[in-house]
């Protein structure tokens, strides 16, 4: 078990006081989430919000499980360092972290509650560890039951996904991802796009493409 986390941990008012203020102020999907790991409803396993571990805050707290999660919005894309050294400092305590974008928490909340659930019973690897996984191996078609079609392309020190799935709904997604080295570890961003978008968002591609040609060609 880790130790003083919960109880025994030096904390400064200060943090104390942020924390309060993001369990009064959370997202709303983070608040969906909420909803649905309170009162042990994950397979009996007790989560604590808005946590506070060693100068940090974590949305979400798992002590039995050691396990960490994570809600993703807009802002994370904007502070990818100070995530990934915040990601590293509680590695060090020996807890796993688990990360879900917003647009997962709306639109397939049953998949990350499947996911959470398994990382609590330790059959899951945290999204660190995940990622770095895909970065060194080729993913083939129709490998996953959900998985319709993988692709994978590498460029110098990024490597991009882009995979179509299909939900437990039976509806297809895109989801674009990528992974690049970084200062300590990997940095990974994705992008989820689901049924109702998916044809405007390939007819835009579809347009920057030419676009690009056309510029190739006046350029040539």
């Amino acid at each position: 078990m880790v130790k003083n986390i919960v109880i025994g941990q030096k904390v400064k008012p200060s943090l104390i006081q942020r924390s309060k203020e993001l369990r009064q102020n959370m997202t709303p999907e983070e608040r969906l989430l909420w909803e649905q790991l309170r009162a042990n409803q994950v397979g009996g396993f007790h989560f604590r919000r808005q946590q506070v571990i060693g100068g940090y805050i974590a949305d979400f707290y798992c002590h039995r499980a050691k396990l960490v999660v994570e809600v993703d919005g807009g802002v994370h894309n904007e502070q990818v360092i100070y995530d990934e050294e915040r990601d590293d400092s509680l590695r060090q305590r020996g807890l796993r972290i688990i990360r879900f974008s917003n647009l997962e928490i709306q639109q397939d909340m049953t998949s990350v509650l499947e996911m959470i659930a398994a990382a609590c019973q330790g059959t899951v690897k945290d999204t660190h560890e995940r990622y770095q996984e895909e970065t060194t191996r080729d993913i083939d078609v129709d490998e996953e039951q959900k998985e319709l079609f993988s692709e994978k392309i590498s460029a110098g020190s990024r490597t991009y996904f882009i995979d179509i799935k299909k939900s437990k709904e039976g509806t297809p997604y895109l989801v674009i991802s990528e992974s690049r080295k970084a200062e300590k570890g990997y940095s990974h961003s994705r992008v989820m796009i689901f049924e109702e978008n998916l044809e405007p968002f390939a007819s835009a591609l579809k347009k920057a493409f030419r676009f690009l040609e056309s510029k190739s060609t006046k350029g040539g």
